[in-house]
């Protein structure tokens, strides 16, 4: 029900008692998620209006992050090894540390051979006095 008054080429119109009018069409809300141990996803229940706000709330939240915790494995309980076997699964920085130093550790390696060959084909096509043994031939 509304009542209204005009005062000259003015008029206002003010709504009393009734049912309220419905909420017009509302912007695009986010929510926060966070991915558990299983895969299952879970949302902040706020409605923010940027991706940055609800990401940063998904981090920040002490329910998000406890249901974030269920199902991942006691880090503490684990041996060394299974340590680094889990961060390489778990952790891309990490991942790609450990396959650029094992590329490194290879490369340097293939390196060592290489300059090393020379050496070992001369003593072996030729004869080679050790100093404290008498001559060798291959």
């Amino acid at each position: 029900m509304r009542i209204g008054f005009r005062i000259g080429p003015f008029y206002f119109s003010q709504r009393i008692g009734g049912r309220r009018r419905k909420r017009g069409a509302q912007s695009p809300a986010f929510h926060g998620t966070v991915v558990d141990g299983y895969g299952q996803e879970h949302h902040c229940e706020h409605r923010h209006r940027t991706l940055e706000a609800a990401r940063k709330c998904a981090k920040t939240d002490p329910r998000l992050r406890s249901l974030a915790m269920i199902g991942r494995p006691d880090v503490a309980s684990m041996t060394p090894e299974e340590y680094r076997q889990h961060s390489y699964d778990t952790d891309p920085l990490y991942r790609e540390r450990v396959n650029r130093e094992r590329e490194e550790a290879e490369r340097t390696l293939r390196e060592w051979k290489r300059r090393r060959a020379p050496m070992s084909e001369a003593l072996i096509g030729s004869q080679a006095r050790l100093p404290d043994q008498g001559t060798i031939r291959s």
